[in-house]
């Protein structure tokens, strides 16, 4: 009987620390899917003040670097669109050009470059 009991109790402490042990691990990999989805604003809770807990931290700390290097990113290629597109019109006779690039002839030639440059 003292031997069931003691590998009843050895069975239920190793579930305990195998669980304890594979959840933050869990969690990780599901926010690296995200986060190899495009998902940028993934944030994994730190459950933890161990190497499980620094890893989170870091984690967290990666996605939001990566979110604000997307952000810059698409400004860059927005301003580098505006350019190119005014550049084009430049180049054309008399200056004249799709105001904005929406198909609308501009009211005056282009003179300087629009905002932001």
């Amino acid at each position: 009987m003292a031997t069931l009991l003691a590998i009843f109790l050895a069975l239920v402490m190793a579930l305990y620390f195998a669980r304890r042990f594979v959840e933050p691990v869990l969690s990780l990999a599901e926010g690296a899917r995200a986060v190899a989805q495009g998902d940028f604003t993934q944030r994994r809770p730190i459950f933890r003040n161990d190497e499980f807990g620094r890893l989170t931290h870091l984690f967290n700390h990666m996605t939001e670097q990566l979110a604000i290097a997307k952000e810059a990113d698409e400004r860059n290629r927005l301003q580098q669109e505006a350019a190119r597109h005014y550049l084009e019109c430049v180049g054309k006779p008399d200056n004249r050009c799709d105001y904005a690039g929406l198909g609308r002839p501009s009211e005056k030639p282009l003179t300087k470059p629009p905002n932001g440059f």
